[in-house]
């Protein structure tokens, strides 16, 4: 059978954070409550380029709601998040005389919020198109030494250029290696987790936990002892905050894994025969529920006018293993659609004896308690027609299954889904303890408030007004009103399945978007 290809799928930058670990084992962590950072379970105070030594610790992001201020122009701009009036620049710390450096193998990762748009230059210069700003550098500095200076040639840089993010490592022969990703659409004040990793011969940049780069380059990097934060030497700063900065060994576990679904050759695809395609059973009379064909895709036709679901099936099954873990992708299409059209793709695992073991919605979760797999909102909203729709999740087949179909169920009002894929490949069971890591929590910001202790913000919660939510009619649909402030639809969406492609549908509907 001929299926159209999908959609590259693009990646999509949002705000996520989850809880962060403090160990003995950290090379280096701050999280902001204080500006002491810990080197391995000491206390490690910064030094200044100036004689003032207030860097803020203001609301803003991480889990203690707390981000260090670093800024040397357009002060106006943070008035709304600093405690004080900001009369002088807050230009670059340094961490030093920090040890066991993890050379060989480790990781840095820290929170930005940039407090400009990247579409602008962040720093005017006779080329106006030039911007440079230093987020973080790792060095290595002879005792003594001016406090910016390094007596290495290698090290670790990271920094916005020219609308780029880069993240350049040094090593200690003078060769490197520079990765990136454009930046130019990122929010201003949004939150981004930027990670850098290392081994040997191997560096990779994961940007809000999605692999934005990587590099296969061959070097060794300095036992660095020096972090600089906000900027490089005193004049190149990071305009913005910064929160919750953590080295060490090994690797993170929040990233999407380096061949998250492993090695084909190992995880094979499997194999869903031609006659899978071909024939349909529906349990309702074909002027209810019709499966015809159009360029070799089945094409769900639903008359409409019942609000109970109506279900078409694969009469053959595809055979697969009891026990282990499998990905499924759908491609599908809206050819025709209506306000209160609903459908939704299912799967129906089998025993051997073709007895029904298990049904579970294409969106659900049948990994693990922390697994948040991505709603397939098109199919229960009036957006996305006429695009071809990507989505796939995983599922764990029960012990006792030997094979597996589909079902499409469609009610409301009328409707045409064309299936354009459906593919199915196993996938490595090691990323099940990926999945099992604690819930993701959405990052506390509060980007219009003064800075306020922790106890400020328990008692401005206390004091938090009741509003009133009421749905209301309003013509031929029903309105959300809280406080009689009509509030348009919402979209949550989790990134680490889903597609920016798939999201840019939804605005034209007149729907917000909100991570998960």
């Amino acid at each position: 059978m001929s299926l159209s290809q999908p959609l590259f799928p693009c990646l999509c930058v949002c705000v996520l954070i989850l809880t962060a670990r403090v160990s003995a084992d950290d090379f280096l962590h701050c999280n902001f409550a204080k500006m002491e950072g810990w080197n391995n379970g000491r206390p490690s105070a910064p030094s200044y380029y100036n004689s003032v030594k207030d860097h803020l610790s203001v609301t803003g992001g991480g889990i203690t709601s707390r981000a260090a201020i670093f800024a040397m122009e357009n002060l106006q701009d943070f008035q709304s998040v600093a405690r004080i009036p900001l009369t002088h620049p807050l230009p670059a710390i340094v961490y030093t005389d920090l040890k066991d450096f993890p050379s060989q193998k480790g990781y840095c990762e820290l929170w930005v919020s940039p407090f400009f748009n990247q579409k602008q230059a962040w720093r005017k210069t006779e080329r106006e198109d030039f911007s440079l700003n230093y987020i973080m550098r790792l060095f290595r500095r002879s005792p003594g030494a001016p406090l910016g200076e390094s007596s290495d040639k290698s090290e670790i840089g990271l920094y916005i250029q020219n609308r780029q993010l880069w993240a350049r490592f040094v090593f200690s022969d003078g060769t490197s290696t520079a990765l990136s990703l454009p930046v130019k659409e990122w929010a201003e004040r949004s939150w981004h987790k930027i990670t850098l990793c290392w081994e040997p011969g191997r560096q990779r940049l994961y940007v809000d936990r999605k692999l934005a780069g990587e590099s296969l380059k061959n070097g060794a990097l300095c036992d660095f002892n020096a972090m600089e934060l906000g900027g490089r030497d005193y004049n190149v700063s990071f305009q913005g905050l910064i929160d919750d900065i953590v080295i060490a060994s090994g690797m993170p576990l929040d990233i999407v894994p380096y061949g998250f679904d492993g090695d084909l050759k190992q995880f094979p695809e499997i194999a869903i025969p031609e006659p899978v395609f071909r024939n349909w059973k529906t349990e309702a009379p074909e002027t209810a529920l019709n499966v015809v064909f159009e360029n070799d895709c089945p094409v769900f036709d639903f008359a409409g006018g019942t609000e109970s679901p109506l279900f078409a099936k694969t009469v053959q099954t595809v055979p697969v293993r009891g026990g282990t873990h499998l990905r499924t992708d759908l491609v599908f299409r809206k050819n025709e659609w209506s306000y209160g059209s609903r459908a939704m793709f299912f799967l129906e695992f089998l025993d051997k004896d073709g007895s029904r073991n298990a049904l579970h919605k294409i969106d659900s979760n049948t990994i693990c308690p922390s697994y948040r797999p991505m709603p397939l909102s098109e199919l229960s909203s009036f957006c996305g027609i006429h695009c071809d729709i990507e989505y796939f999740n995983y599922f764990k087949i029960p012990p006792q299954c030997t094979s597996l179909r589909l079902l499409v169920s469609m009610a409301g009002n009328p409707a045409k889904l064309m299936l354009r894929k459906w593919s199915l490949r196993l996938v490595d069971p090691g990323l099940e303890p990926w999945f099992q890591q604690p819930m993701m929590k959405k990052q506390l910001v509060y980007s219009k408030s003064p800075a306020a202790s922790d106890d400020e913000i328990r008692n401005m919660l206390k004091k938090r007004r009741t509003a009133v939510s009421r749905l209301v009619c309003s013509e031929d649909r029903l309105e959300w009103q809280i406080d009689g402030k009509k509030i348009a639809p919402v979209i949550v969406y989790n990134p680490i399945i889903g597609s920016f492609a798939r999201l840019t549908e939804f605005r034209p509907a007149g729907f917000q978007l909100s991570t998960s």
